[in-house]
């Protein structure tokens, strides 16, 4: 048995912290765990990428269509992780949207319809920009807002508790609004699963 998650995102968005509450929640829950990130230009908000992969595997990387989740942390950056998008992959995707310094100089334009074409290939969209302003979570905790998603979606190999104490224990700052992210985002991902 092996499951593999690929994150992707921009640097600042949590995405390597992530990677570690999946990868030791699944140590904890007694799995053989492999992980690799990378940072790139994170300090600039750049692209970053991690693998996360449980079970009988040997190496942290992921094949090209072969993971078994995908995550994407802002909305453009599912593109560059779509390599990994196989056909019974799941694929979660935050539609909250981080210009890259090109968009903002005018000299690059932000790609438009993402949301509606992710929607079309099945993918699983949550509102994160949305729920920023409904709900009044800070951005900084949509990283656990989609810990919170992959929660829904991934009962049958991890514990939702473990994860839950695991993220728990990580967090040192925002600790309230970060749990209150988590459980938005499981709520959030079990209305979109029920309206498919």
């Amino acid at each position: 048995m092996s499951y593999d998650i690929v994150l992707g995102g921009v640097g600042g968005q949590g995405l390597m912290t992530v990677a570690e509450v999946l990868a030791e929640t699944a140590y904890s829950l007694g799995y053989n765990v492999k992980i690799m990130k990378y940072k790139g230009l994170a300090q600039r908000g750049g692209s970053i990428r991690a693998y996360v992969r449980i079970g009988n595997v040997y190496s942290p990387i992921v094949p090209d269509g072969s993971a078994n989740v995908v995550m994407s942390f802002e909305l453009s950056e599912t593109l560059n992780v779509e390599r990994f998008v196989g056909e019974e992959t799941i694929v979660l995707v935050l539609d909250y949207k981080v210009p890259s310094i090109l968009n903002i100089l005018g000299m690059e334009k932000y790609p438009e319809n993402l949301k509606e074409e992710f929607e079309s290939k099945g993918y699983y969209v949550l509102p994160g920009e949305e729920d920023v302003k409904r709900y009044g979570i800070p951005a900084i905790s949509l990283n656990s807002y989609m810990v919170g998603a992959f929660s829904v979606i991934a009962e049958e190999i991890i514990s939702e508790s473990t994860l839950r104490e695991v993220l728990f224990n990580r967090l040192k700052r925002f600790r309230e609004e970060n749990m209150k992210a988590y459980e938005l985002g499981r709520k959030r991902m079990r209305e979109i699963i029920a309206g498919k």
